[in-house]
């Protein structure tokens, strides 16, 4: 992917979860996000701490982690936002997120 073509993929993404507006409201809202790549190994939050983002998984791979019940595991697939839940109720994060691969790609 070029840059350009990542941001039209995300713009994509995003619009499949905003049924009912334009391609140019969602291309405003992502005009707010920050491009954000981590690597494997790399812990986006840890369980337990304060919300404070949300983000959109572009491409690459995540692993959710219950860690302070029976260590349950998640994966989390390209498209998904993650993190609003906590931001919007001002909730701690509920799982610790781990980055599974090199150059993950996410928009916050």
């Amino acid at each position: 992917f070029s840059i350009d073509d990542e941001k039209d993929h995300a713009i994509e993404l995003l619009f499949r979860k905003c049924p009912g507006e334009s391609r140019e409201v969602v291309e405003q809202f992502l005009s707010y996000f920050t491009r954000e790549v981590y690597n494997k190994g790399d812990v986006l939050w840890k369980q337990g701490t304060k919300s404070d983002s949300a983000k959109l998984l572009v491409s690459g791979d995540l692993i959710s982690k219950l860690e302070y019940e029976a260590e349950t595991t998640e994966t989390i697939s390209i498209g998904s936002m993650i993190g609003e839940s906590g931001l919007v109720q001002a909730m701690n994060r509920n799982s610790t997120v781990y980055v599974l691969m090199d150059n993950t790609v996410l928009y916050r």
